[in-house]
């Protein structure tokens, strides 16, 4: 007997729903994540062009350039972690890390 093999396609995955109270949310992470019409952060020659970059190399921004990144932050839609940043300017990059993780889970992107 030969085996027969599905010609079916499998459907292309989509991100699983989203409760709609995590709709606003979910579009601040589309923004931080994927901007539009935004332009880049530099850091001395490096340009982060979204939070995913920004993440990355968080490690290489001091203390003192907290409320740069906080500014930035704001600038690319999600006033919440800027003020938590402003507020907390000691803790940016924990903030920052929290904060890539809630959002990421949201678009279903790699944590």
């Amino acid at each position: 007997m030969s085996k027969k093999t599905s010609s079916r396609k499998k459907a292309p995955e989509r991100p699983s729903p989203v409760p709609p109270a995590l709709e606003p949310m979910r579009e601040t992470a589309r923004r931080l994540f994927h901007p539009t019409e935004r332009e880049p952060y530099y850091l001395r020659d490096l340009a982060l062009r979204n939070f995913d970059e920004l993440h990355e190399h968080i490690g290489e921004f001091t203390e003192e350039q907290a409320r740069w990144v906080a500014d930035w932050v704001e600038y690319l839609g999600d006033p919440e972690t800027a003020k938590r940043i402003r507020g907390q300017t000691r803790e940016f990059r924990k903030i920052i890390d929290e904060r890539h993780r809630e959002l990421a889970r949201l678009l279903g992107a790699p944590e």
